[in-house]
């Protein structure tokens, strides 16, 4: 892996996408292509937390990580997919520590959203 922290960012990006396979749509550090089609999930990457443990040290990312599906009229559905992502990424080789439900806002409407936190990358 690489030491940048896009670097990491664009790594951790392709990691999500192949844990999670046919049920993830995307992967993106862009909230706003945050548009979850029906029957898949999209995972936005918040920007973060960048911790150097020692002077010259390299860099350690504290990630988050958003899952967001379905739609403001087909929220029923929603969690059972983001429930079988978060079972593959949890099955992954990423260091993922916890998931809390999180409304994930887009427009006048909330999704159906979890927010995940993974240890240092």
């Amino acid at each position: 892996m690489t030491n940048t922290i896009t670097g990491k960012i664009d790594a951790l990006m392709e990691q999500v996408a192949g844990a999670c396979g046919d049920l993830v749509e995307h992967v993106t550090i862009d909230e706003t292509e945050v548009k979850p089609p029906r029957g898949k999930v999209c995972v936005w990457v918040k920007p973060p937390e960048v911790a150097w443990p020692y002077a010259g040290a390299e860099n350690e990312l504290s990630v988050r990580l958003v899952f967001v599906a379905g739609s403001p009229w087909a929220q029923a559905s929603a969690l059972p997919l983001l429930l079988a992502a978060m079972d593959r990424l949890a099955a992954s080789a990423l260091p993922v520590t916890s998931a809390e439900p999180v409304g994930f806002t887009r427009g006048d409407a909330t999704l159906a959203a979890y927010q995940i936190t993974l240890n240092e990358i």
